[in-house]
């Protein structure tokens, strides 16, 4: 599970070039996600909740990070529980990065999570 960890640190690696100031937002996608579906709706749906977070009225949260409901078979399902596709995620370039940290405390607690990784 230690290759997820490197997800949490995506916008680290914008840093590192002039060429990415640019860029405010990134939608990550796994390379093993079936895209079945145009994604125009999918980016602007991504796009309207980054502009409804960004407004000030959203001003108490200080970091977010978009991720959306796993639609397989998930074990975590038999007990009821929603969750969460770590597979595609919607970043914004300032406001990610508190979420991305925590995230990244949970995979370095192995203790507490123990490597759960698919098989390849």
């Amino acid at each position: 599970m230690m290759s997820k960890r490197y997800k949490t640190e995506l916008l680290d690696l914008l840093d590192g070039d002039k060429k990415f100031n640019s860029i405010t937002h990134v939608l990550y996608m796994d390379v093993d996600i079936v895209i079945a579906e145009p994604l125009k709706s999918f980016v602007g749906y991504v796009q309207g909740m980054s502009r409804m977070l960004s407004q000030p009225s959203y001003s108490q949260y200080q970091s977010w990070m978009l991720m959306f409901e796993e639609q397989g078979a998930a074990p975590e399902r038999r007990f009821g529980n929603t969750v969460y596709h770590g597979g595609v995620l919607g970043l914004h370039r300032k406001r990610s990065r508190g979420c991305l940290a925590e995230w990244q405390k949970l995979f370095d607690d192995r203790e507490r999570f123990p490597d759960r990784d698919q098989k390849a």
